[in-house]
């Protein structure tokens, strides 16, 4: 199997990942296995809180090991910010309500884009 190489993401690696560029100023990292991109993920940065964000591709989901090594690297990138992190379950992705909890988010309650999540380090 091949190992997730994790880069610092640069606007041009987001644009050719979404397939547009960031709407917002962030910090990411993009996830490789071999020469694919298969997941995004890091913080965008907004007053008063920062957000956490990942995104999945198809090629990443059958590597479980994988999946957590990245988010263990994001959430040591976390421990970097003093204010506090939310998260936005992802209504679509069936994992987020089981997976966040177990990175040490927090349910917060819900808005109009899904169930709302705070971590403090």
């Amino acid at each position: 199997m091949t190992k997730l190489e994790i880069r610092p993401a640069t606007r041009d690696m987001l644009t050719r990942y979404y397939g547009r560029p960031p709407k917002q100023s962030m910090r990411a990292w993009i996830g490789f296995l071999g020469d694919e991109m298969v997941g995004a993920a890091g913080f965008v940065i907004g007053s008063p809180y920062i957000t956490i964000f990942s995104d999945l591709k198809p090629g990443i989901r059958g590597h479980k090991k994988e999946i957590w090594r990245g988010a263990a690297f994001i959430m040591e990138q976390a421990k970097r910010y003093k204010s506090p992190i939310m998260a936005i379950a992802d209504p679509d992705e069936p994992t987020a309500k089981r997976f966040l909890p177990r990175l040490g988010f927090v349910f917060m309650g819900t808005c109009t884009d899904g169930d709302v999540y705070q971590w403090q380090a």
